[in-house]
């Protein structure tokens, strides 16, 4: 619930709805100007992008890994990368079989905040919870 009610030792902005409103337009501006960097950018990224197949398609075909160069060094770089595609399976596949390492798990922060209100402030054993405050804002009308 809100209050307008003065909390010692804190100023009040002189006039609330002009500094919310001169957020929100500052924020817009921000996305508008990041909108159009990207947008500038697309030349220089398309280019990058096609310098950068057309030296992997050579490195491949000459079985280089790397380049060195009086302007720079390319080289190819393989980051593994693993998705799930069905959580539940994978998951009971690691526990049927302990391999806990394969896994990344994470503690889901919302239902774990539940499971402390519903256990009378129990937290589960290795989980950490904390929150976050922060001020956000939105245009009239905006839900």
């Amino acid at each position: 619930m809100e209050s307008d009610t003065p909390t010692p030792g804190v100023k009040k902005p002189p006039d609330i709805n002009k500094t919310v409103a001169q957020y929100i337009a500052v924020r817009d501006k921000k996305k508008l100007l990041e909108a159009q960097h990207k947008e500038q950018l697309k030349p220089f990224t398309s280019l990058m992008e096609e310098i950068e197949g057309l030296l992997l398609n050579y490195m491949q075909r000459t079985g280089s890994n790397s380049i060195a160069t009086d302007g720079g060094t390319v080289y190819i770089s393989t980051v593994p990368r693993a998705t799930i595609g069905d959580a539940a399976a994978f998951r009971s596949w690691v526990i049927a079989n302990n391999l806990f390492e394969l896994a990344d798990w994470r503690a889901n922060a919302p239902r774990i905040m539940d499971y402390i209100d519903e256990h009378n402030g129990q937290t589960p054993p290795g989980v950490n919870p904390s929150t976050y405050t922060s001020v956000r804002f939105r245009r009239p009308g905006e839900e």
